[in-house]
């Protein structure tokens, strides 16, 4: 699983509409990837 800056903030964020799938598709994936950069637009 590729992890980009949308997807972590669906992942974190309980109020984000497609909050559960990201927490599904997190939980399912065996690897996980990102970027520093991904991280810090994140933060």
């Amino acid at each position: 699983m590729l992890l980009d800056t949308s997807g972590l903030l669906c992942l974190h964020y309980q109020t984000e509409p497609f909050h559960s799938q990201a927490v599904t598709a997190y939980k399912k994936a065996t690897t996980r990837l990102t970027h520093s950069y991904i991280v810090e637009t994140f933060f």
